[in-house]
């Protein structure tokens, strides 16, 4: 089972940005806790009026989501650029809800490890970062992934994610601040 503290070797692209890699990610993250873990739904849900991708077409939809997503890699070049990526991404793997429990937790691991991977194999020094993420700005977050849902307007993510997509501090920068 994957915990908080431990260290994920970060795959290719081809394998991160597929739907096998996702429900393999929940699959680790959850299979002490559901014995659902790692598949997809079967039953219809909504949330607060809001209804999720139909269970029938979850697969298709999530594999050309990340399929799309990953190729959108290549054209990112600035911090700007990232945080609408995390943004747009966020905002398709919410609607989509693959799972009946885990879907929040699922999609911020994986755009965490995305995070990870355009450090790795674009240059870029970023990562994001949770744990300034308050009651308040949890609030501020979900009414973002609301309007995303239902108004397909990604600005609200995009500022939560301007919040906490923060530069990497590496041991030399820190050494020399201290």
């Amino acid at each position: 089972m994957l915990t908080a503290i431990q260290v994920r070797e970060i795959p290719k692209p081809s394998t991160l940005f597929s739907a096998p890699y996702y429900l393999s990610l929940h699959k680790e993250v959850f299979e002490r806790i559901y014995d659902f873990a790692g598949e997809i739904r079967g039953e219809n849900i909504s949330k607060g009026g809001t209804p999720f991708c139909r269970p029938e077409f979850i697969f298709r939809y999530l594999s050309d989501t990340l399929d799309t997503q990953g190729r959108k890699l290549t054209r990112i070049k600035t911090r700007d650029d990232i945080t609408t990526w995390l943004a747009d991404c966020y905002g398709e793997l919410n609607i989509i809800h693959p799972f009946r429990e885990g879907n929040g937790r699922i999609a911020r691991e994986f755009l965490r490890e995305s995070v990870e991977c355009m450090d790795k194999y674009l240059g870029f020094n970023y990562e994001i970062d949770f744990s300034g993420v308050n009651e308040h700005s949890s609030q501020m977050f979900m009414h973002a992934s609301i309007v995303s849902a239902r108004a397909a307007d990604n600005r609200e993510l995009k500022d939560f994610f301007e919040g906490i997509l923060k530069e990497k501090q590496n041991v030399e920068t820190y050494k020399s601040v201290k």
